[in-house]
């Protein structure tokens, strides 16, 4: 009788066992995983080295062909292909907010420069708040190009060119009262306005230092002796395209720095002729397109100081023999000038010899 022994291991072996064989399944299980990842991973980084190449071989034969592509053209293409939407509409903000900070700074902070010219401004007024900086600064304004009627900048002070050319101004658009300090204005471009007539003593008074004025294109008639009087350092006088038919005798000789002085296209009567005479130093003057003053201009007798004349469209028939004396520079144009007894040409420019 065979007696057989069982052995029962205790449970608590049995337990360990079963964790140990557990635990060297999972090890298993992921070890073939991450093998199966490296694998995929490497095959992925072989399929982009081999597309990368291929891009590669393609651009380098595309790069060997002629496409006529100019370098704007490609820094263009590389532009818009490597920076991404968001920088270039961040890029687009940015210059709209410089554009409207420095309109802004030109309303709204200091500056030597104050320009306001093309924004369909119909009344300017310096105490009305329109400009919010510093006025004692301000030493230019450009107010052009508008359609103002009303205009005062009595509050700036520093002022010394202003331009308010092309509006509908009609008259003196400084407003100043006769206590109000002169302003330090160089250089002023009333030109292309409606002026009619100027107050006899504004200029005299207000705007000693003055030296260039421009009053072109306006509806002015008649000049008064005391329109300019007491300009004493004005240079440049520009009064072509008005209807100045008339200039009082004297007019010009209290300017004794005047230099250039512009009178074409008016309508000068002969008389007229008599202002232009004796201005101490005087080196340009035009009278072109006053078709009445031909006659007079026998009887013209220029300044020493006298070097350029226009009298083109004036009526001449014969060259002033005084003006040959200081006169260098000498347009005649559309004149008919005699030259002998019975014959006469159309002379379109005559410069005579300097000696």
């Amino acid at each position: 009788m065979v007696k057989i022994v069982v052995f029962k291991p205790p449970l608590r072996d049995v337990g360990l066992g079963l964790g140990m064989a557990l635990l060297l399944a999972w090890s298993s299980l992921l070890t073939r995983a991450v093998c199966a990842h490296s694998a995929e991973a490497h095959a992925h980084a072989s399929a982009s080295a081999s597309a990368r190449a291929a891009a590669d071989r393609e651009e380098q034969q595309l790069s060997l062909q002629p496409l006529g592509l100019s370098y704007q053209s490609i820094h263009r293409m590389l532009r818009d292909e490597n920076e991404p939407t968001s920088f270039r509409g961040e890029q687009r903000y940015q210059q709209k907010r410089f554009i409207q900070t420095r309109q802004k700074r030109e309303l709204n902070a200091p500056a030597n420069r104050l320009n306001l010219t093309n924004r369909g401004l119909r009344e300017y007024n310096s105490s009305s708040g329109q400009w919010k900086g510093d006025l004692q600064v301000i030493t230019s304004i450009d107010l052009s190009n508008n359609h103002l009627s009303r205009l005062s900048i009595d509050h700036f002070q520093q002022l010394r060119q202003l331009d308010v050319s092309n509006n509908s101004l009609s008259g003196i658009p400084l407003s100043l009262a006769d206590t109000s300090p002169a302003l330090p204005l160089v250089s002023l471009d009333l030109s292309c306005n409606q002026f009619s007539r100027l107050s006899s003593n504004f200029f005299a008074q207000r705007l000693p230092q003055l030296r260039h004025l421009n009053l072109a294109h306006n509806r002015l008639g008649n000049v008064s002796r005391e329109t300019f009087y007491n300009l004493l350092e004005l240079q440049t006088l520009l009064l072509s395209h008005n209807s100045i038919s008339d200039i009082d005798y004297e007019t010009f000789l209290a300017l004794p720095n005047l230099q250039h002085l512009d009178l074409s296209h008016n309508r000068l009567s002969g008389s007229a002729i008599r202002a232009l005479q004796g201005i101490p130093d005087l080196v340009s003057l035009s009278i072109a397109h006053n078709p009445q003053v031909g006659v007079a201009m026998q009887e013209f007798v220029a300044s020493w100081s006298l070097k350029e004349l226009d009298a083109s469209g004036t009526g001449l028939c014969q060259v002033p023999a005084a003006l040959a004396q200081s006169v260098r520079t000498l347009k005649l144009s559309d004149n008919w000038l005699q030259v002998g007894p019975k014959s006469t040409f159309h002379i379109v420019i005559d410069k005579l010899p300097t000696p």
